[in-house]
């Protein structure tokens, strides 16, 4: 798996992950609460491969995306030797962690540079080691250690715990050497993650461990939500849409063709009806308590996509995993239950090799189109206004001294942007805005500026397209947005 990861390395860069890319620049520091650890993993190994890494900006990324890989391969090695110890065949274990390998979700997070990929290695481990030391103490405790671990990478995995507990003990001594190692490698951890943040005394590292920077954004508890996490769930498989940007169920549905209208429908029908046999097929009698552990988790690790956002995808790694291995126990009893694994594995090798892997690490994307075509543009006194979560990310992300007004970031509403614009005219430098002023009121509405309160409206932006000049249109640059310079006003 690790040579298939390092093989197709992203070149179409998530958001998220192009935060770890200030690593390269500078010395990394502790994030927020909600995954503190990861840029100290990523700068770390950074300072161990580049004198490796070639001083363009993506070759430095493959470096960069090149743990996650390692990672991504030693989670799915721990989930074959975890569920080895679920009492099933060999070819069943080798199966189980093929689909979780092969999965849209787990091959995403393999091959860029974001967070969850390293909390899934801790957590697999840390169950591997549950399933092995079964109610031995020192195995406990380790279990314990791996899992805190792994929260401290990703915050929401803290939700694993009494699963991972219970797979560990059935008996009083264990359960509190889980719990007391656990308890205190992870308040440990978030302690240090307050200290390093600058807390200085008992009072801000409570404020750091109950302040999620960006807390304003997520917590959509709502029937729509509630409705898309079976979409969330397959997508997390097998990617069931084509290599276009998603722009969403109803008008992407719309969008389709009538063949891809109906091989998104067979996807969803078919990973429904593996995800509904894996839950209804009866196990082994010995396998009962394990399989209740197992639901307990899967239910567990549904509340972030349900909570947060049932279309992104990292939140999907964990409950992924106690899917997969549910779906082998029932395999285990049911006499075409490895066929039906088999028909899963084939539906994601079929979607998620072009779809995800190819797709995803070809060079002639938007993201690097776009940044080429905005590096060519304007100087790095220059004032750049843009969304910072499309294309312009990457650009922001390859050159870090470019002056910028980045509006996901940005809560000073209509007059702090009109004052960083008048300041940038007044020192004499140009303003441009990208891929902003040609959004429909439809493709705002779906962006994360039209979805995440606290942000700009797009009625706030009205007023500057009515003096905007044209400067490049992206179509003709191969990126998604459009270029506009901002005059100063006379």
């Amino acid at each position: 798996m690790l040579l298939f990861y390092v093989s197709f390395l992203s070149k179409r860069y998530d958001g998220d992950a192009l935060k770890q890319s200030g690593c390269i620049w500078s010395k990394p520091s502790a994030a927020g609460v909600n995954h503190p650890f990861a840029p100290l993993y990523f700068g770390a190994w950074w300072q161990l491969v580049k004198a490796f890494a070639p001083e363009d900006f993506v070759g430095r990324m493959s470096w960069l995306e090149a743990l996650n890989s390692l990672l991504g391969a030693g989670a799915a090695g721990f989930a074959v030797a975890a569920i080895g110890r679920m009492g099933v065949s060999v070819f069943q274990s080798v199966l189980g962690g093929l689909i979780l390998s092969f999965s849209h979700a787990w091959i995403y997070h393999s091959v860029q540079t974001t967070e969850p990929m390293m909390a899934q290695f801790w957590l697999m481990a840390s169950i591997w080691v549950a399933l092995r030391c079964q109610d031995s103490v020192p195995g406990a405790a380790l279990s314990g250690v791996l899992w805190a671990i792994s929260v401290g990478s990703y915050q929401s995995y803290i939700l694993a715990g009494p699963a991972v507990l219970f797979l560990a003990v059935r008996r009083i001594k264990p359960a509190v050497a889980w719990v007391v190692c656990s308890g205190v490698v992870g308040f440990g951890l978030f302690t240090l993650a307050a200290v390093l943040n600058g807390a200085g005394n008992p009072g801000e590292v409570i404020v750091y461990l109950t302040t999620k920077t960006d807390g304003e954004y997520w917590g959509f508890l709502s029937l729509s939500q509630t409705v898309r996490v079976p979409l969330g769930f397959v997508q997390a498989l097998a990617v069931p849409w084509s290599l276009e940007d998603w722009p969403g169920l109803a008008l992407g549905f719309r969008k389709m063709s009538m063949l891809w209208r109906g091989i998104f429908t067979a996807q969803v029908v078919v990973t429904g009806a593996v995800a509904l046999w894996a839950f209804v097929t009866p196990v082994r009698e010995e396998h009962r308590r394990l399989r209740l552990i197992l639901w307990v988790g899967l239910a567990a690790g549904l509340f972030p996509p349900l909570y947060l956002s049932p279309l992104y995808n990292k939140l999907w790694l964990f409950p992924l995993s106690f899917f997969v291995l549910l779906a082998v126990l029932a395999a285990a009893r049911s006499r075409y239950g490895t066929y039906a694994l088999g028909s899963m594995l084939a539906l994601q090798l079929a979607a998620n090799i072009p779809r995800v892997a190819i797709h995803g690490s070809d060079p002639q994307n938007q993201n690097l189109l776009a940044a080429n075509a905005l590096r060519a543009s304007m100087t790095f006194e220059d004032l750049l206004v843009a969304d910072s979560w499309d294309d312009s990310s990457t650009f922001f992300a390859m050159y870090p001294q470019q002056a910028n007004l980045k509006l996901m970031f940005h809560h000073g509403g209509v007059s702090g942007l009109e004052k960083a614009i008048a300041a940038a005219h007044a020192a004499g430098h140009r303003v441009f805005v990208y891929g902003l002023l040609e959004r429909s009121t439809e493709r705002w509405l779906m962006s994360d500026l039209g979805t995440r309160p606290g942000l700009l409206r797009e009625s706030d932006i009205v007023p500057f397209r009515q003096r905007a000049k044209l400067v490049w249109r992206g179509v003709d640059k191969g990126s998604s947005g459009d270029l506009y310079e901002l005059p100063a006003v006379r």
